[in-house]
This record gives structure tokens, sequence and C-alpha cells, in this order.
């Protein structure tokens, strides 16, 4: 393999190059986070809150949404994280013209 074929096979490996953090206007975020909000879940309890801070929108389990059938809460987590991977919950956070994307660090 020449040095020209090892230097393209390792360009390819490289991570994207990050994305710049864009500022979402709070009645954006609102919209966003009242859509999102309505996601489907186990038992349609929506067990999830939002923390908004300057630059993240932060989802959390809901201790206060855990069913009685769910001692553990294990129902609660698949549904977070279900709206986490969901292409549908994050097509919700993905608002035209807004600038955002939903994503992780």
């Amino acid at each position: 393999m020449t040095s020209k074929a090892r230097r393209s096979a390792t360009d390819t490996l490289a991570p994207p190059p990050a994305q710049e953090a864009v500022a979402i206007p709070a009645d954006q975020v609102r919209y966003l986070i009242t859509t999102a909000a309505r996601a489907p879940s186990v038992h349609n309890t929506q067990p999830w809150r939002f923390k908004v801070s300057q630059d993240a929108i932060e989802l959390y389990a809901d201790p206060r949404r855990k069913l009685r059938v769910d001692p553990v809460g294990r129902e609660m987590l698949i549904s977070c994280g279900h709206w986490v991977t969901s292409p549908s919950s994050n097509r919700s956070l993905t608002r035209p013209g807004c600038g955002c994307s939903p994503g992780s660090d």
C-alpha cells in the first residue's frame, strides 16, 4: 500500500467536524419541548422532563410518573431511552429554520 493510499484510508476514519452550536430563541424552545413532550411512551405516561440550559435541552426521567406496576422504573427508563433514540421524537426537536438538531456530545 502506498503512503497516499494509507493517508486516504486514515482520512476516512477521521471524525466529522464538530457542528457549531446555534442559539434557539426562547419561544422556539417552548414549542419544541411542548411538541416533544407528546411523544409516545410505555402506558402513554410520558415519564420525562426537560431541563433547558444556555446550550442544551436535557431529558430526565420523571420519577413522579413512574407507575406502581413498574416499581424499579424499568419501563420508565425504556420510554426515555426510546424517546432519545426514536427518529419520530427527534423530528419533533428539529424544526425547519431554527438551525437545531438533536444529538449528544
